[in-house]
């Protein structure tokens, strides 16, 4: 951010040193242009920084096209004047646009002042002149910064630059530290430098101005110059400076002013030689020129006048702006093409791209004019005189290269060496820190000896020689070391800065005297060859941060939501025991899990699968690439063929083009269509019949006849979709051996249909499904198995089972005895029976009952061993264990036990006889990997302690990915052996942005109940939390069965919570103790009651909370969405807890919900009256206490709307005031603009209102946080 020009220091100039109100603009033609100090000197004095400032300021009041700015301060704080001219006006360099930025500044050596007054006349003239003098705005924005080195510039003295031809008085050569600014563009140790390279950094101007006085040689020259020379920097832009801008420049200069310019140097050798000063970046022009800009040296005679200096510096940048102008173009391509080699050369150097790290100058091929004065040699003197002479001289400005290195990928240095990550960043250079550990094929240096200037240059003894012997070698790189590719823009430069040989590079200038001992290895290294490495920028430079940030609406919900949890690296997925295939750059991957070292995961060609398909003659060549390209590039390895969608249609082919065939050609749709394991059929429902299609002649086969809409074969109804089967509608299941397909024929009849409308559309849009509440008849669901090879399908015989009132609840086929087994249940889930059934179907084998206290949930297909036997998980004891059973389902021995929660089996080692799993047994709100022999022995948690940990363990059961988080840090992602050792770091995943902000704190809490249980708190505290204040509190909870919501982990830095409790509002989320997943026995409080323990733990929260000093207990609200919809709804009707509540989705009574998820909690309300009357809300609705929101969407097809529709009415019946929002055409989910407003308004409204400022959000739509509690896993209402 550049400093601006403040308006009270605009007033202050215009009304103490001219005179001129600075109350807005004043008209041109009632003011004189503003004049310099020369010029009104008679060229006789220079301006100091007061009269360059108010100049500035009477400028910019005359005319619009001027805009004030700073490039940064000084040494002593002054501010560096920035005057930026442009037609229409800019501000930032986003309003640039297609003009090209030049960049004039002047008084770098403040004794050297001819450019201070000529910039400033220059910008009076073009701003205040007329329509063909502003002409070259069109395709210019100039900016103006005539006072540089402003601190020197203030230490006016006549004894300044002696022997120069006036001023009377003017500045020194340094800055205030003593810095000879032109000389610090390497080590950027003056503020003044740091800010001007800040300005290339920002503005990237094209062409740069520096504009000097000097004096050397007698010479007739008013005016020398000099463009870029460095070999190091891009050839076509030397050559197009030398050869046609600066010619071009020159001959128009000399043609408009009479005087004589010519290339910057001084006579050598009895005026043979013409040479000039070294090609290094310490320099303005070397160092911009190796930044592949067009810079140019403006150097005035100092033994010419005053008047003759300035008009020429004057007149030399008005053409070099005016040849800009006109080759604005060609200029813009020439960088560009510019920035493309560099950028290119680094992207997969081959050793062929050299940077050149030492230069000398040579002599052009052709020997050129000089005009001097002849000089004659008297008593061994040489004797100066005025007599004109012009010399045939060489002209020593061919800069070549002495040493060069070749260009690597990249850089890289430990992370102990932030100072020099900030130094690179300083000069734009792009660093980033790596975010793994990994093994890399790198090229060390090992310091063989150097040599130091004995005397001090710049307050440096200079390191002038360095050798050194490089040797190649694999190298294990640490997370959080910086990396510095070389294809960027300025990858020239970090060459440069970096390479220890460099002569005007950071180890000539001293920063690396600590690394330089005889035999020390050099700590930057080069990695010659790409690596796929995973990145992000190094941590931003103070000046690009604002620290203490405060949270906005916008930064919560807006469309551009603040990310504060960086991008940990996802989707990776084991390829092997030894590798994974993770996407890097766009590129997807297969990489050694233990080294890092990565390889492009080839996809299988697709050419002769799109050959195969466009010989078909529904399919056209490009139709056929496309398809190929789509359904083939990511086919398993395993997989010989493919089955897709095309036109309606199903059609298959063989990834090796070998065959491609249409399978059906039906108006009627297709779904579900699923491959047999060996690849020669194809099963599929049409119109609810289940058939399957030969794969190699087409012929299509119906097992089933007679489906339809309530009678469905192969298709779930809705029920068994919601609650069962994980939202998959498919219900069949291929053999392993392929020669069989079991399916549910599901016969929804019986059920009431259930009717959902969207009046948005014309007309309105109708949806009906059959649909179960509690106590109605359930889909009457059975089990068949038809033979691949034709014949009758055989059904499972379970009319054993009362007729509609079982539920199939899990199928799968057993591996070990190619079985069928499916667990059956009564309605309302309080036992399980595992069945087992031959192909042949018929009469099923019961192999066992679960049964429990309350209900029993269906815990998937077991893990199937050898010999038999097999792993399933339990939750006979309340909670959720592995038990062992003999293959005849009896029980062998229990493997894992204890108050807590085994979650997921990842992997068993048969072998070893261990298994591997996720649980709880460290604490109920994380998730570790633990690992427990087969006997139930020796269990050990294998993830670092804390967090919440999702592993992902390879085949062969060696190592695993952890990834994981806690309440305090990102995610971040790790290797371990299957002991727990650390292998690798995969991701650090920093989230350097999170320094910025001051959100406050989150604790995690334990309240204890009066039951015994300690219940799950966690607060979020405002940012300048005061004890002695009282704040009000915002409760969210989710409070389902088995469902926690307050875990140790980062789940997005909950900005939501942190926005409310830095608006003043303590946000505290709870679990109450049936939500827990304390164990299926913290589930079971809740059953055939569902609210009322959970309210009863929810008052204990609350009334922990508000016996706090810090809280309100007259303002306490409560949300939460669906389940948690409910929780609010029945809170606000049976208590007067809360002030307030945001009710989303609720079910208001369990009769409205579906029948298998409410009847698992509360029975029929045949069997349980008193409970479903005493959970209604609806019944309730006259006792509401607080200020309620009810929100739902018009088309929610998992809460029906009519459960708010009827609280709605009970209220109204019951004079109860309210607020309500019904969304038309919004399903379960809510989410949005509008939606987000709304609940954090009325939030606002109900526990803040004197906070409450009337705006419009300028975000967009979008999912978005909108302060209520996700709905977590498992799903219910």
């Amino acid at each position: 951010m550049f400093h601006r020009i403040t308006a009270h220091v605009l007033a202050v100039l215009l009304t103490g040193v001219l005179g001129v109100a600075a109350s807005g603009r004043t008209d041109a033609s009632a003011v004189e242009p503003p004049v310099t100090v020369a010029e009104t000197s008679d060229f006789a004095r220079t301006g100091r920084y007061d009269d360059v400032q108010a100049f500035l300021a009477a400028l910019s009041e005359q005319s619009p096209l001027i805009h004030l700015d700073s490039i940064g301060t000084t040494n002593e704080d002054r501010l560096i004047p920035l005057a930026i001219l442009a037609d229409p006006p800019v501000t930032s360099p986003q309003d640039v646009g297609n003009r090209l930025v030049v960049l004039l500044f002047g008084n770098i050596h403040a004794g050297e002042v001819c450019g201070k007054e000529a910039l400033q006349m220059l910008a009076r003239d073009i701003a205040l002149g007329d329509e063909d003098r502003r002409a070259i705005l069109k395709d210019l924005v100039i900016c103006f910064v005539p006072i540089y080195n402003a601190d020197g510039n203030e230490r006016f003295s006549p004894t300044n630059r002696p022997g120069q031809v006036g001023p009377e008085e003017m500045g020194i050569r340094a800055n205030a530290q003593g810095l000879d600014l032109n000389r610090d563009y390497v080590k950027l140790e003056a503020p003044e430098t740091r800010a001007l390279v800040r300005f290339f950094n920002t503005w990237d101007p094209a062409v740069v101005v520096d504009t000097h006085t000097t004096n050397g040689s007698r010479h007739r020259y008013t005016l020398t110059y000099q463009g870029p020379k460095h070999p190091a920097g891009d050839a076509a832009i030397i050559e197009y400076v030398r050869d046609t801008m600066l010619p071009a420049v020159d001959k128009a200069f000399e043609e408009k002013t009479g005087y004589h310019a010519f290339y910057y140097g001084n006579f050598a050798e009895q005026h043979t030689k013409w040479t000039t000063y070294p090609a290094q970046p310490r320099y303005g022009e070397g160092y911009l020129g190796v930044r592949n800009r067009l810079a140019i040296l403006s150097e005035a005679y100092s033994y010419a006048p005053f008047a003759d200096r300035v008009k020429a510096t004057y007149a030399f940048c008005d053409e070099i702006l005016r040849f800009s102008a006109v080759n604005a173009r060609p200029i813009r391509d020439l960088i560009r093409a510019a920035d493309r080699r560099t950028i290119d050369a680094g992207r997969q150097p081959d050793g062929s791209s050299l940077v050149s790290l030492d230069n000398k100058p040579e002599a052009f091929s052709d020997k050129v004019t000089v005009l001097g004065y002849i000089e004659r040699d008297e008593n061994g003197n040489r004797i100066e005189s005025n007599e004109p002479f012009d010399y045939e001289v060489e002209l020593i400005n061919n800069f070549v290269s002495t040493l060069d290195v070749a260009r690597p990928w990249a850089y890289t240095f430990p992370a102990e060496y932030e100072w020099l990550a900030t130094l690179l960043g300083h000069h734009g250079i792009r660093v980033e820190v790596l975010r793994e550990d990994i093994e890399v094929d790198i090229e060390a240096y090992s310091i063989d000896e150097h040599q130091k200037a004995t005397r001090a240059f710049e307050g440096h003894h200079m390191v002038r020689t360095v050798s050194v012997s490089a040797a190649a070698r694999s190298h294990r790189l640490m997370a959080d070391s910086y990396i510095v590719r070389t294809s960027q823009k300025l990858g020239t430069l970090a060459s440069i800065l970096l390479e220890p040989q460099s002569t005007d590079g950071l180890v000539a200038w001293n920063f690396f005297d600590d690394a330089l001992d005889s035999g020390s290895e050099f700590p930057v290294v080069r990695i010659p060859s790409r690596a796929y490495l995973t990145l992000r920028d190094a941590r931003p430079l103070a000046e690009d941060r604002t620290m203490g940030r405060r949270l906005s609406y916008d930064d919560v919900h807006g469309s551009a939501r603040l990310n504060l949890s960086g991008s940990a690296v996802s989707g990776l997925s084991w390829h092997d025991d030894e590798h994974f295939l993770q996407r890097k750059d766009g590129q997807l991957l297969k990489v050694h899990a233990v080294t890092g070292r990565a390889e492009p995961h080839e996809l299988p060609p697709t050419d002769a699968v799109a050959e195969s398909l466009a010989a078909l003659p529904t399919i056209d060549s490009r139709t056929a690439a496309d398809l190929a390209r789509r359904h083939f590039a990511r086919i398993d390895d395993s997989e010989a063929g493919q089955v897709f969608e095309h036109q309606g249609d199903l059609y298959f082919a063989k990834r090796d083009g070998s065959h491609a065939i249409r399978l059906t050609a039906s108006p009627e749709r297709e779904d579900f269509a699923q491959l047999s394991p060996d690849g020669q059929f194809v099963a599929f429902v049409r119109s609810n019949n289940l058939w399957v299609v030969d794969v190699m002649t087409a012929t299509e086969r119906a097992i089933t006849t007679g489906g339809s809409d309530t009678l469905r074969h192969g298709r779930h109804c809705w029920l068994y979709f919601e609650e069962l089967y994980s939202r998959n509608w498919r219900a069949f299941w291929w053999s392993p051996d392929s020669q069989h397909v079991a399916y549910f024929i599901t016969d929804t009849a019986a059920l009431p249909v259930f009717t959902i409308v969207d009046d948005n559309p014309r007309p309105h849009r109708v949806e009906t499904e059959r649909w179960s509440r509690p106590g109605e008849p359930n889909p009457h669901v059975e089990v068949a198995i038809a033979s691949r090879a034709g014949g009758e399908p055989q059904r499972v015989n379970l009319s054993h089972y009362d007729h509609g009132s079982y539920l199939v609840s899990s199928i799968h086929w057993s591996k070990s005895t190619g079985r069928l087994r499916l667990t059956v249940q009564d309605r309302v889930q309080t036992w399980l029976d595992l069945l087992d059934v031959a192909h042949s179907g018929g009469e099923p084998v019961t192999l066992m009952r679960e049964t429990t206290q309350a209900w029993v949930e269906p815990q998937g297909a077991p893990h199937e061993l050898k010999d038999g036997s097999f792993i399933l998980p339990s939750e006979r004891d309340g909670y959720k264990h592995l038990y062992l059973f003999n293959k005849d389902a009896s029980l062998k021995h229990r493997i894992t036990e204890g108050p807590w929660e085994v979650r997921r089996v990842v992997h068993v080692d048969e072998d070893n006889a261990v298994i591997y799993f996720e649980g709880t047994a460290d604490a109920s709100t994380q998730i570790h990997f633990y690992r427990v022999n087969l006997d139930g022995s020796a269990m050990e948690r294998l993830t670092p302690a804390g967090g919440s940990h999702r592993v992902q363990i390879n085949p062969a059961g060696t190592y695993f990915i952890d990834t994981w988080s806690d309440i305090d840090i990102p995610t971040r992602v790790t290797l371990r052996d299957v002991s727990g050792t650390l292998v690798r770091t995969l991701d650090t995943n920093p989230v350097y942005e999170l320094e910025e902000w001051d959100l406050g704190r989150i604790e995690r809490v334990q309240v204890a109940s009066a039951k015994g249980n300690d219940l799950e708190v966690r607060i979020t505290y405002p940012p300048d939390f005061d004890p002695s204040r009282r704040y009000p509190i915002w409760f969210q909870t989710y409070a389902g069965p088995g469902a926690p919501s307050v875990t140790d982990s980062w789940s997005g830095g909950r900005l939501s919570d942190r926005l409310l409790a830095q608006l003043g509002i303590i946000a505290v989320q709870g679990d109450p103790y049936p939500a827990s997943g304390k164990g299926a026995v913290s589930a079971w409080t809740a059953y055939k009651q569902l609210g009322v323990r959970e309210l009863e733990d929810i008052t204990e929260i609350i009334t922990w909370i508000t016996s706090h000093p810090w809280a309100d207990s007259t303002r306490v609200g409560i949300a939460g969405h669906s389940y948690g919809g409910f929780m609010t709804a029945f809170a606000m009707t049976n208590s007067t807890l809360f002030s307030a509540g945001i009710s989303g989705a609720p079910v208001t009574e369990w009769y409205e919900y579906d029948s298998i998820y409410t009847e698992r909690y509360m029975l029929t309300p045949q069997m349980n009256p008193e409970g479903y009357r005493r959970t209604s809300a609806v019944r309730a609705a006259g006792n509401l206490s607080g200020r309620l929101l009810l929100l739902h969407g018009m088309m929610d097809d998992n809460v029906h709307l009519q459960n708010a529709v009827r609280l709605t009415d009970a209220l109204v019946r019951a004079d109860k005031q309210f607020e309500m929002f019904y969304y038309p055409g919004r399903r379960h989910g809510l989410s949005g603009r509008h939606y987000s407003r709304l609940v954090h308004d009325f939030i606002l409204r109900t526990m803040t209102p004197e906070l409450i400022v009337p705006a419009e959000s300028s975000t967009h739509e979008r999912d978005s946080e909108s302060g209520l509690v996700d709905e977590p896993s498992p799903l219910g209402p």
